[in-house]
């Protein structure tokens, strides 16, 4: 039995485990990222390669971790500034550790993340992922990290985007008192992400 009041929160350090982290950074969006890595394994492997380096916008410094009895169960990825094109990291990575780059990563970044790099976050947080190892769902750790976030980033309001046909993840933010923004809402394609917004009091 889990007990949740054993949860901690907090922010990701260099000790923590990279390979933990990466896994459940993967499964945030598994269409999205088999197709850019192929499988877990390569996109864990990247990942490894990457995310101390802050050549790429998930960094452990814009990391929070869920942490059950010494082990990671979930994740939050942010954005604070600029969303940076880390196309090139990705591609160098790719050749170092010997994986074949994917023949869709290329349409896949182009589609969901080349909107991303060219806005302005100077004003907003942008929330990037957000993920809940598969033993640890349904126990409320999802909102947990989102109150977190929420609780301790006052001073912008934070966006997000979801695939449009993830309508429990969509109420869920409802919920937590994000908007769909209305210029995004009209639109159709499943396939095109919907940002919500979440307007903090003191921003």
């Amino acid at each position: 039995m889990i007990d949740k009041n054993k949860i901690i929160l907090r922010k990701a350090t260099e000790m923590d485990d990279i390979n933990s982290i990466a896994k459940l950074i993967y499964s945030s969006d598994l269409n999205i990222y088999s197709a850019m890595f192929g499988d877990e394994m390569g996109a864990c492997t990247i990942w490894q390669a990457l995310i101390l380096t802050n050549t790429i916008n998930i960094t452990i410094q814009n990391l929070i971790i869920a942490e059950y009895e010494k082990s990671i169960v979930g994740i939050l990825c942010f954005i604070e500034d600029d969303y940076f094109d880390d196309r090139t990291a990705y591609q160098e990575a790719f050749l170092k550790t010997g994986i074949e780059r994917p023949q869709y990563f290329d349409e896949v970044f182009n589609v969901y993340w080349q909107k991303i790099i060219n806005e302005d976050f100077t004003n907003s947080y942008y929330i990037s992922n957000v993920a809940v190892h598969k033993n640890y769902q349904n126990l409320g750790i999802g909102k947990m990290l989102l109150n977190y976030f929420k609780e301790n980033h006052k001073d912008k309001s934070i966006m997000l985007d979801v695939v449009k046909d993830n309508t429990s993840a969509i109420h869920a933010y409802l919920k937590s008192g994000f908007e769909i923004r209305k210029e995004d809402s009209a639109k159709s394609e499943l396939s095109t992400p919907l940002r919500m917004i979440f307007h903090n009091k003191s921003s």
